[in-house]
């Protein structure tokens, strides 16, 4: 009874030395990148690339699919994480020694069993701890401002392409507009040589247009 209770004595010791903390900070999303998600929400979505695909969407799925940044979301939780240990105190010792067991005669069995227990705890002085904790918060400080970085870098590269595609489109729509013009004054060209309006020259000049229509649109 005597050991279960020293055992029992020494487990309470320890968990509430385990539970003693210095706080660790938890990294909060930077505000710029609070705020780039808010314009972008807020703007006009009428821009669509492929008939259906808004920025928006684009930027959602640069996020969620981008592999660097999951490599930079496993690095935050790290830094966290390691934040969060060394705010704690470092774990006790306990050493449980028997002596004389098994012994044979009057010392068989658990007869003249001798039982020690010792408990060793390392105690940092001159706030040790208290600055190992605030190294390690400043290391997941930096981590998140890493991973930050990287999304506003993500984000600036899905702008610039998503507007690129479509300017792209617009401009590919703007061709097809002209080449349907030229073709519709090729037709009335045709119609005014066969009522003998115009000269069959004109022809050749409404066939360069529409030559330059198709090329400009196969580009």
């Amino acid at each position: 009874m005597k050991i279960l209770v020293m055992v029992l004595v020494a487990m309470l010791f320890i968990a509430g030395c385990n539970s003693h903390q210095i706080q660790a900070i938890k990294t909060q999303p930077a505000p710029l990148i609070q705020t780039i998600k808010e314009q972008v929400q807020n703007q006009n979505t009428q821009n669509t690339v492929s008939g259906s695909l808004t920025l928006l969407d684009a930027l959602k799925l640069a996020l969620e699919n981008n592999p660097q940044l999951s490599v930079f979301s496993l690095e935050v939780r790290a830094r966290e994480a390691a934040a969060l240990q060394a705010s704690l105190w470092p774990n006790p010792e306990a050493e449980i020694e028997i002596e004389n067991f098994a012994g044979s005669g009057p010392l068989s069995g658990f007869k003249s069993t001798e039982t020690t227990i010792s408990i060793g705890q390392l105690i940092e002085l001159a706030g040790k701890r208290a600055k190992r904790t605030q190294l390690a918060n400043l290391k997941a400080e930096s981590a998140s401002w890493n991973f930050e970085s990287k999304k506003l870098e993500i984000y600036a590269q899905t702008v610039q392409f998503f507007n690129e595609v479509l300017i792209a489109q617009k401009e590919v729509a703007l061709n097809n507009e002209i080449l349907n013009l030229n073709q519709k004054f090729k037709e009335q060209v045709l119609f005014r040589i066969a009522s003998g309006r115009i000269s069959s020259a004109e022809l050749a000049r409404a066939n360069v247009e529409v030559s330059r229509a198709k090329i400009a649109l196969e580009q």
